[in-house]
């Protein structure tokens, strides 16, 4: 056999794998059945179900309320009762904002 004979005959089985493949994973969407490839791995990652976020907003949340209470604690003693006052209130503020981005997903 010749080499293009040879890259026909791959060329042509690459095509009907593709087209076979392509028409079972267009009939399991259709059917709801998801599988786990990789097609569906990467949607997922760019099109994160509302759930997903709302843990993620969650996490991150309760990973900056410790990191601010914890700079307040530390630097505490060195603020004047004003910038005591604000940092408080700033610590407020941030909480009431992830609480509204909370709720807006």
């Amino acid at each position: 056999m010749a080499v293009k004979d040879i890259q026909k005959e791959v060329r042509g089985k690459v095509d009907d794998f593709m087209s076979q493949y392509m028409s079972e994973s267009s009939v399991a969407g259709e059917a709801g059945n998801e599988k786990f490839t990789a097609l569906n791995i990467v949607d997922n990652w760019f099109n994160p179900e509302p759930q997903l976020i709302k843990h993620l907003i969650i996490i991150q949340m309760i990973a900056s309320m410790i990191v601010v209470a914890l700079l307040i604690i530390v630097e505490g003693q060195n603020l004047t009762p004003f910038e005591g006052m604000m940092s408080i209130i700033g610590f407020l503020g941030l909480a009431s904002f992830t609480a509204l981005m909370y709720n807006r997903f």
